[in-house]
């Protein structure tokens, strides 16, 4: 990556980082700086967000290949229903320590 300021040149910067597309030709980018070792493990007061995407599994298979890890990796993709209202959903953690919900609202002939 390349970075620079208004009033200089652009220099080299060496930073892992996750890219994640969404349905609405959103990018949502995570970049680590700093020592990871020095993050919080536990967030809060919010522990973690979500994006809704149109690929669950695909999604999940470009973060993991990024570097982010499962949150769960014994079920990596689950379906969750609430009454009416489900989702295919999977969680990662980021390269920061993030928890990142990924998931798709389910059609009614998928409840």
């Amino acid at each position: 990556m390349s970075l620079r300021t208004a009033d200089s040149k652009w220099q080299e910067v060496k930073l892992s980082g996750i890219a994640l597309d969404g349905s609405n030709d959103m990018q949502l980018e995570f970049l680590q700086r700093g020592n990871p070792a020095n993050r919080q493990i536990a967030q809060e007061p919010i522990n973690h967000f979500a994006l809704e995407v149109e690929d669950v599994q695909a999604t999940l298979d470009r973060a993991i290949s990024s570097g982010a890890k499962h949150a769960f990796p014994k079920a990596p993709i689950q379906y969750v229903k609430i009454g009416g209202f489900g989702v295919v959903n999977t969680q990662i953690t980021g390269l920061d320590g993030e928890r990142i919900q990924i998931l798709r609202e389910l059609t009614d002939e998928e409840l």
